[in-house]
């Protein structure tokens, strides 16, 4: 097992960044290892939000007092930002959401009702979140297209062998997570992208639980679109980026509609702004934008390989502190994985340990984690899922696994 990279005084300058850590209350601070569902906020998030709702809020990219003009600087400053960070090649690519979920339904809605005919195929792998599958069983519904499945492996991973066996001319696109949000297996993307463009189809990888934690290169990864959402990266909810490739981006038709994404309007006929203009319709999240590139910011500022190595020291620490449990089921098995962790206690249900572990102060996620089909496949009963962060410390993981001890000791009682 690695020792951590970040020393103790490290760890607690990181935590003094958020302010969560340092907010009292009866009960004190949770544990808070439950990061796959959403981050705590950085200092300068809140900061951000602060600041630009006390110093005047205006419109971007209408009218042309000064406020405005600054906010618009502020708000395409941001998309500057946001290529940077995920080394988009044009900032273009960059389309403001409202999250991953919104960027595939834009894809889904938009690629997808133009490039989709009866028959045709989708790929998605067994470890999807729900946002990453129903948008899909929609478009393939209204299309006339099929949907198809990429098994995972007994080791928790893409059946690589059985997407070469999918892979045919029908196969339109391939939309794939970059990191499971249950099982924290991180996915060869680069080269599950290369088999696919060789079979001529296009690629979605959702970046939801990839994005606060390995780097993301759009461009080496080489796919046609790429999604994550803001609040799992420390920003603000209700803010996300979906990018594509520009001469995928041009060829798309809008999908919402009204102000902001038009050119000109009659009452007979419109017609709309280029990318990304034309995929962000009436006024957007301008201070979630912009604290979201403030996000973006501070995570480059930080020693990102020391933070990843943190994350699988506690990562491993507690799989083997875990495995030490008697009737503990570890779901999480791959060899390259992230910071997440599921597991099941025999005989015990899910959601009663969680309670329990509340009940002591930590926070952890339980249930089907917006994933039912692979998790009722692991166990039918629900899951426990830990997700750690930077922020988190190996004292954290102990007094997790202790918790656990006396909640299972309670409930087989």
């Amino acid at each position: 097992m690695s020792n951590s990279k970040l020393n103790s005084e490290q760890l607690s300058q990181i935590r003094e960044s958020f302010p969560f850590y340092s907010h009292s209350s009866s009960k004190g601070s949770p544990i808070y290892l439950d990061n796959a569902a959403t981050t705590q906020k950085a200092s300068v998030v809140i900061n951000c939000i602060n600041e630009l709702w006390i110093t005047g809020t205006a419109n971007v990219h209408r009218s042309s007092h000064t406020l405005a003009n600054k906010l618009t600087r502020r708000y395409e400053h941001a998309r500057d930002i946001c290529k940077s960070f995920i080394n988009a090649k044009d900032r273009r690519e960059i389309i403001w959401t409202s999250g991953a979920t919104e960027a595939i339904n834009i894809v889904a809605n938009s690629w997808g009702m133009k490039n989709l005919s009866e028959d045709d195929e989708i790929l998605i792998s067994e470890m999807e979140h729900h946002a990453n599958l129903v948008p899909w069983q929609q478009i393939c519904e209204r299309a006339g297209a099929i949907l198809k499945i990429i098994p995972i492996n007994k080791h928790a991973e893409i059946d690589l062998t059985a997407l070469e066996l999918l892979l045919n001319n029908k196969v339109k696109l391939v939309a794939i997570t970059h990191i499971s949000n249950v099982l924290g297996t991180i996915n060869p993307i680069k080269e599950i992208v290369k088999r696919c463009h060789q079979s001529g189809a296009k690629v979605l990888v959702d970046g939801a639980q990839a994005i606060a934690h390995i780097p993301v290169n759009v461009q080496q990864l080489d796919c046609d679109f790429y999604v994550f959402s803001g609040h799992k990266c420390f920003a603000p909810e209700a803010t996300g980026v979906l990018y594509g490739k520009l001469d995928v981006l041009e060829a798309m038709p809008p999908w919402k509609t009204g102000g902001e994404m038009v050119k000109t309007v009659d009452f007979l006929s419109s017609s709309y702004q280029p990318a990304p203009l034309k995929f962000e319709a009436g006024t957007p999240n301008i201070s979630g934008v912009i604290a979201l590139s403030e996000a973006l910011i501070f995570i480059n500022n930080l020693d990102r390989k020391a933070l990843l190595e943190h994350e699988q020291h506690l990562t491993q620490l507690a799989k083997q502190k875990l495995l030490e449990i008697s009737n503990v089921v570890l779901h999480s098995v791959a060899d390259k994985s992230s910071s997440i962790i599921s597991f099941s206690v025999n005989e015990l249900n899910a959601m009663d340990l969680a309670a329990l572990l509340d009940e002591q102060n930590i926070a952890i996620r339980s249930g089907q984690l917006c994933a039912m089909p692979l998790v009722n496949k692991l166990n039918s009963n629900g899951v426990l899922r830990v997700s750690f962060c930077f922020y988190n410390s190996t004292d954290e993981v102990i007094q997790f696994i202790k918790a656990l001890k006396q909640s299972i000791a309670i409930l087989r009682d």
